[in-house]
């Protein structure tokens, strides 16, 4: 359900898991997430199919021990920070806004998309966020104005 769901963190640790170990991209590896990051917290938010909103912790946290993957919670100074960790074989999770699935300064609400690279001119994405969101292009000023919006948090990962 595009317009409620709350698994964009929760896509974004089945996609690296699929890009670092080889495992399964698909939506019943997002209700897997899910039913972790409930044993993990308790809270019952997340046995809803639409999930519910994860923070940073609960990502890296997921990302760790039912991964196996490494990540740190950082705050940046421009976009070139993430771009320094996607070019070096780290694909960032971005904390940004998003309505209508699309990135925004303003509005929207909270959203975790995973930066994948850059084009010269545009920040690449796989954005969760929207049903065309693989290798989704934002330009390097739009993506800037929504992640600074999400407080320039942003998480490289590795193996």
């Amino acid at each position: 359900d595009w317009a409620n769901t709350k698994n964009c963190g929760q896509t974004c640790a089945v996609m690296l898991s699929g890009y670092f170990n080889g495992t399964a991209v698909n939506s019943s590896q997002i209700t897997a997430e899910n039913t972790w990051l409930y044993n993990y917290t308790g809270n019952s938010a997340y046995n809803n199919a639409n999930g519910y909103y994860t923070y940073a912790s609960q990502i890296q946290a997921l990302l760790s021990q039912k991964h196996g993957l490494t990540s740190s919670i950082l705050t940046g100074t421009t976009v070139d920070d993430i771009l320094i960790q996607a070019y070096s074989g780290k694909p960032c999770i971005a904390h940004v806004r998003i309505s209508g699935g699309v990135l925004v300064s303003t509005g929207g609400v909270d959203h975790w998309t995973l930066v994948v690279g850059y084009d010269g001119y545009n920040v690449i994405t796989n954005d969760p966020g929207t049903s065309s969101g693989f290798n989704k292009a934002y330009s390097k000023a739009a993506f800037t104005a929504s992640w600074t919006a999400g407080n320039k948090l942003y998480m490289p990962v590795n193996k």
